[in-house]
């Protein structure tokens, strides 16, 4: 297996495993999009990566630009926020407010590119609230 979906009451959130995001991740990643394509929002929890190859750099492009505002990033680490934060220019998911109260929340950033320092929760916060449908 490499990573987990889960939907309790919220958007489904998909879960990848691996610490780098590659071939083999990005795969799961695809397949489980794919198969929640038809709902209106979903997240994609980062919170066991801390790198993302050429490969998984791609995917992200790509949910950015084939469903802009339907993918959002969630629980973007330090290590991971580095490695985006080298690419400028690169169209990726917004990345989901640490507050977020519901599907109307605004993404952190606009669609396109991500302020990755967003993702970050305040002391004591959890690392990711779900949204209520």
């Amino acid at each position: 297996m490499n990573g987990e979906t889960t939907i309790e009451g919220g958007p489904p959130v998909v879960r990848p495993d691996d610490e780098n995001l590659d071939a083999a991740s990005a795969t799961f990643v695809e397949r489980e999009l794919a198969a929640l394509a038809h709902l209106p929002l979903i997240v994609l929890d980062l919170s066991a990566v801390r790198f993302a190859d050429s490969i998984g750099l791609g995917l992200l492009t790509r949910l950015a630009r084939r469903w802009p505002g339907k993918v959002v990033m969630a629980n973007v680490g330090p290590p991971l926020r580095r490695c985006l934060d080298r690419v400028p220019g690169v169209p990726l998911p917004p990345v989901a407010p640490a507050t977020a109260r519901g599907p109307s929340a605004p993404p952190a950033s606009p669609p396109g590119r991500t302020a990755l320092a967003a993702s970050a929760p305040a002391p004591g916060e959890p690392l990711l609230r779900t949204p209520t449908l």
